[in-house]
């Protein structure tokens, strides 16, 4: 294969290996298969007669079980070669004839994933097999002349139970013809298998003859109008099908004897000798295009459901990873009491680059020596609070939002899921995936949360120099704000030696972050502070808008990624042979 229809095929036989072979759906598949199978070998067809222009005319015999169609093979070459057996399903494999002696290259081309091999060394086990032989030395000089530079192939059924594991080589040889010769008889040429063939012959612009076997003179006329009738009815949705030429043969049975000189046989050989011509490369592209616009919705309704499935997919996720980070921005960004915990961070930094030169070191052994027995007792109480109750949740106020955020966003999809149709087996399918990918997703996200409080404290480090770069532009500014650090540590002392209580340790620096942040929010930088802040907000916005993009809504989408032809290629394809893009299926 290779051609535009290729990844089409290739996702119909991944169905096809998945499905029940007797449910109705695999029936179907079957179907659409048949039809794509032959329209990518007409393709072929086009581009071998493009690169061997000269490669010989193709007559190919084809038709259901039990017809005679070996034996008619057999009696058109005036040879024995063509097997014949009454049991059904005989002849599987493609077996070509060839009335001339010339150079057989063009097989190759041709027959891409098959092997040629004599006609005696085919294995019926082995399907991708065909035979081509050399027969002109056998031939009388009236049917050399007759199929000079033709190529005869007798070809197994269409319609047996066995016949879809080697219907691939006869959609194959039957691309290649450039006549075919449909055998049935009065007992099956109204079954659908053989009307369904017809169709898609037609439609491709093929030449056919319907030889009837098995049809004595009395019922032909009636027979010939039930096959018009019928016709008519393709004819009638598909105004440019090439009619069939109906010809009818009597009963044959072996020995071939009996029907090798009837006038019936004359006459079919010459029929065959006026209708088998070489079609234009541009009629056999009309031809392809016609077949692929008639089946083009049925081939692609599975595929642009799936597409419309993928995408609502997309859609639900996007909407909830947009609904995750506009509800962390209402309720931590622009909610001034919970991002005061953010800003705070900053302050904290800013303290530290405020200590006055030469007393920032005392400052500090006095504090952790007062504060040792504080800490000592809060040490201790944590270990007991440990062994008999649950551990204080030490998580900011930041970090518990966007927890609470992935958890509600997963239950919301899981929800979403469910109330889907319950006969799409697609949707089944991926809440079992979402179940399976939840714990991953979730280890992922709170592992990236890790890193983003990381970055975070680096990003208020940085904000804490920004702002202490802009006070060094103040020098009175800066020296006040230093006083204001030294006292408040002072005032910070003493209250932690008097309560001596087990929140003493909060006390150490909370006056100082305090006094620090109302000095500088009345002062003169009580605007760039406001920058300050607004910037790390908008730092916070985007990394988490990131954060929820790359550790949910990638990998949710990830779970219903699938290998074949995507919306864009379908869409490139049906350009390609000139059909309107396929109308979105509704899921």
């Amino acid at each position: 294969m290779g051609s535009r229809l290729t990844p089409i095929i290739e996702r119909y036989v991944a169905e096809l290996d998945e499905q029940d072979g007797l449910s109705e759906r695999s029936a179907a598949v079957r179907g659409e298969l048949t039809t794509l199978m032959f329209a990518d070998a007409l393709e072929r067809k086009i581009k071998l007669s493009d690169s061997h222009p000269d490669h010989p005319l193709q007559v190919v015999v084809v038709g259901p079980t039990q017809v005679g169609k070996s034996t008619l093979v057999s009696l058109l070459l005036g040879l024995e070669n063509a097997e014949a057996s009454a049991r059904a399903g005989f002849t599987v494999h493609c077996n070509g004839f060839a009335c001339f002696t010339g150079n057989d290259a063009w097989l190759e081309a041709f027959f891409t994933e098959m092997t040629k091999k004599p006609i005696e060394a085919l294995q019926r086990s082995i399907l991708e097999e065909y035979s081509y032989s050399d027969v002109a030395d056998s031939l009388t000089a009236e049917t050399a002349g007759r199929y000079n530079n033709t190529t005869l192939w007798d070809t197994p059924d269409f319609d047996s139970v066995a016949s879809f594991h080697y219907r691939s080589p006869v959609l194959q040889t039957m691309a290649l013809a450039d006549l075919l010769v449909m055998v049935v008889s009065k007992e099956k040429y109204a079954d659908k298998s053989v009307w369904d063939a017809i169709e898609m012959l037609a439609l491709a612009g093929k030449n056919i003859i319907i030889a009837m076997n098995k049809t004595p003179p009395e019922v032909r006329d009636q027979l010939a109008d039930s096959v018009n009738k019928k016709f008519s009815q393709i004819s009638s949705r598909f105004p440019d099908a090439s009619a069939p030429q109906v010809m009818f043969i009597d009963e044959v049975a072996n020995p071939q004897a009996e029907l090798r000189d009837t006038a019936d046989l004359l006459e079919l050989k010459d029929q065959i000798t006026n209708d088998v011509k070489r079609a234009s490369i541009n009629s056999m592209q009309s031809g392809l295009d016609q077949l692929v616009a008639a089946h083009w919705q049925d081939w692609v309704q599975p595929i642009s459901t799936r597409h419309a499935q993928q995408q609502q997919w997309k859609q639900m996720v996007q909407q909830t990873s947009v609904s995750l980070v506009n509800r962390y921005e209402a309720e931590f960004l622009d909610n001034s009491s919970r991002h005061r915990e953010t800003f705070q961070l900053a302050v904290a930094e800013l303290l530290v680059l405020l200590e006055v030169p030469g007393m920032a070191e005392p400052l500090t052994k006095l504090r952790n020596i007062v504060t040792w027995p504080v800490r000592k007792v809060l040490s201790t109480a944590a270990q007991h609070s440990s062994a008999t109750i649950n551990k204080q949740d030490k998580r900011t106020e930041e970090r518990r939002l966007l927890e609470e955020l992935l958890d509600h966003g997963l239950t919301t999809l899981a929800v979403q899921i469910k109330e889907q149709d319950k006969n799409q087996d697609w949707w089944a399918e991926l809440d079992g995936k979402l179940n399976a990918a939840s714990p991953a997703i979730i280890r992922g996200y709170h592992n990236e949360l890790d890193n983003y409080q990381t970055l975070l404290k680096v990003e208020t480090e940085r904000a804490a120099r920004a702002l202490y770069t802009k006070l060094q532009e103040q020098p009175a500014t800066l020296n006040s704000l230093r006083a204001a650090r030294v006292s408040a540590d002072a005032a910070a002392v003493v209250l932690a030696v008097k309560s001596g209580g087990l929140g003493a340790a909060d006390l150490v620096i909370a006056p100082a972050m305090l006094s620090l942040t109302t000095m500088l929010t009345e002062g003169a930088l009580g605007q760039y502070m406001k920058k300050v802040q607004q910037d790390l907000k908008n730092y916070q916005k985007k990394a988490v808008t990131s954060l929820v993009n790359r550790k949910l809504a990638i990998k949710l989408n990830a779970l219903t990624h699938e290998a074949g032809i995507s919306p864009e290629q379908l869409k490139q394809t049906a350009a390609h042979y000139k059909v309107a893009e396929p109308e979105r299926a509704d899921v």
